[in-house]
């Protein structure tokens, strides 16, 4: 059923949470699982080419994060493979790369890592229930 996976993921306890089920999900269907991390843009980033986009997410913790859950992965026979991008609308970023991938399941954890921002996340993510062609699992 759930055989191509999508997950949000910006190193939070929320997004770690969030990977882990995905990864559960993924060994019971024999499934692979897709990590995408976005970084906002700015016209910092903007100017930033691919390489450094990368450095960036490691700085944020995410790459360091992301290697563990591919050892997790690997220990249960889970293709895991990380994409990192650079948008202003992270929920966009993730919608599209599902309708473009053909994901059957996006998972994403309730609040991320800027717990400021946790109203405006709330009415971005009952966003994704108008905009998403597949389920949608928040953890």
């Amino acid at each position: 059923m759930f055989r191509r996976i999508l997950v949000g993921f910006d190193g939070s306890e929320f997004s770690q949470h969030a990977l882990r089920v995905a990864l559960e999900l993924a060994e019971a269907t024999h499934g692979e699982v897709v990590t995408m991390s976005v970084i906002a843009s700015h016209p910092h980033v903007e100017a930033m080419e691919d390489r450094e986009v990368e450095r960036l997410a490691e700085r944020m913790g995410v790459t360091q994060a992301l290697a563990r859950y591919k050892d997790i992965a690997n220990e249960h026979g889970v293709a895991l493979a990380t994409l990192t991008v650079e948008k202003n609308d992270p929920l966009e970023a993730l919608v599209s790369h599902v309708r473009s991938h053909g994901f059957d399941l996006l998972v994403v954890g309730h609040q991320g890592r800027d717990h400021t921002r946790h109203l405006r996340a709330s009415r971005s993510i009952d966003r994704i229930f108008h905009e998403q062609p597949c389920p949608v699992l928040i953890v």
